[in-house]
């Protein structure tokens, strides 16, 4: 899929969005579209329509075809979308279904993120991987830095407070 470009801008950046007809799902998607993104996002199969959180902005999303408990849709919706990112906000969270469904909500909600990343190391998205891996580091580094810089600190003080008369 080629690059879009808008007039003197960098390339139109696409994101897939599974969980796009939920409520962390629709924000996000609303904050991407305003950020220029192109957005896709992957929907099952319903009887009924379930895209009231999102009817406002149906006309600037792409929905494709897809669930988490289909490994195969889910490539499908890489190979359509050729996303720069991926989030994945998908998840059984209507808790009157944890007990009525407690073997499908643990399938969509633990399987369901395993098969989204198997789906993009399938398509080769392994950048995704290692940008994540990296920025891991960054904050350990970080981390690592306050913790020191906070020893330090203590023990200032308690020299300043060995010394107040």
């Amino acid at each position: 899929m080629r690059e879009r470009y808008t007039t003197g801008r960098m390339p139109t950046r696409r994101a897939l969005i599974t969980g796009i007809t939920g409520q962390d799902g629709s924000y996000l998607a609303e904050l991407l579209l305003d950020e220029g993104y192109e957005v896709f996002g992957p929907t099952r199969r319903l009887s009924a329509s379930n895209y009231w959180r999102i009817q406002h902005i149906l006309d600037r999303v792409t929905l494709i075809p897809g669930d988490l408990l289909d490994q195969l849709s889910l490539i499908r919706a890489l190979e359509k979308s050729q996303p720069h990112e991926v989030y994945n906000l998908a998840a059984m969270s209507f808790v009157p279904a944890f007990w009525d469904q407690p073997m499908l909500t643990g399938e969509c909600n633990s399987q369901g993120v395993t098969r989204v990343l198997e789906a993009e190391r399938t398509k080769g998205k392994s950048g995704l991987m290692r940008e994540e891996r990296e920025e891991l580091v960054r904050l350990r580094k970080e981390n690592r830095e306050l913790r020191m810089e906070r020893d330090i600190l203590k023990k200032a003080s308690a020299i300043f407070a060995k010394y107040q008369p």
